[in-house]
């Protein structure tokens, strides 16, 4: 968020829409984030005693799962409850083998390899290669395989010396799980680059952004930016009783649903005496 910056007001000169890049390659690193368990826990936080945790492959294409089996409550407090797939490429794997394996079994004759797909779906969008797109970033140019080991740790190097001809050839997507995650993190430099850029653009160019001044009342804005999303959890769920009050840190302080009040309504109903 530091390096996205404050927010300055629209720009009508910046394009909102997703780059191709974005949705081909970038934001498709969250595939390496997903764990090959749904986690289902029950009202004290341990394993669901009657249907237990749920395998990823098992989940495509079975939304019967969801009906039948606990509701959506369960998997929210897995969400929230347990830690998250560590994505740093010292510490685990990338992308697991349910979704190179096994992806969408249950509907498909033959089970499809999601890492195949995204490479092959940038090949069909024409994305330029690994190297061309830290240029575009303004990051060290990389000229022989061992420039590349200053991003890349160099056992990972070598493994795309043997598939790629040369390192001007070395496709985004696999380069970008690849890279080494900055501290505190879990995207390498390029990867962050092209994230910041998308969501920059996406915000600057929206003249519909909720922060541009005239969208919302200055009651209505403070309302907008004290919400969480442990809120709506919250509110929408079947019968959540505890929450992660920042659902996104696992040391997060648990709260009652009784004590989030949600949004205020209040704030956008029509008075035309009083300046809300």
């Amino acid at each position: 968020m530091q390096k996205i910056g404050e927010y300055t007001g629209y720009q009508p000169d910046v394009n909102p829409s997703i780059a191709n890049v974005f949705a081909t390659s970038a934001f498709r690193f969250g595939h390496s984030l997903i764990s090959p368990w749904i986690r289902r826990l029950d009202a004290d936080l341990n394993e669901h005693p009657r249907y237990g945790h749920l395998l990823l492959h098992q989940a495509f294409f079975n939304p019967y799962k969801l009906v039948n089996e606990g509701g959506v409550d369960p998997v929210l407090r897995g969400l929230m409850f347990t830690a998250t797939k560590d994505r740093r490429i010292e510490n685990a794997k990338q992308i697991h083998k349910n979704l190179i394996q096994r992806l969408f079994e249950a509907s498909d004759e033959i089970a499809l390899d999601l890492a195949a797909l995204n490479i092959q779906r940038a090949r069909d969008h024409g994305l330029a290669f690994y190297v061309e797109w830290r240029e575009l970033c303004d990051l060290p140019k990389f000229n022989t395989w061992e420039d590349m080991e200053k991003a890349i740790s160099p056992p990972n190097v070598r493994k795309l010396k043997e598939v790629y001809k040369s390192i001007n050839l070395v496709e985004l997507y696999p380069a970008l799980l690849l890279e080494k995650t900055l501290p505190g993190t879990r995207t390498g430099e390029t990867l962050q680059c092209l994230l910041i850029k998308q969501f920059k653009a996406l915000r600057d160019g929206d003249r519909f952004w909720y922060q541009n001044p005239g969208e919302f009342s200055p009651g209505q804005l403070k309302e907008i930016e004290s919400a969480k999303l442990s809120d709506i959890f919250c509110s929408d769920s079947d019968n959540l009783e505890l929450v992660a009050d920042n659902v996104f840190r696992l040391d997060s302080e648990r709260v009652s649903c009784q004590n989030k009040p949600g949004l205020n309504l209040r704030k956008w109903a029509l008075d035309c005496s009083t300046q809300i």
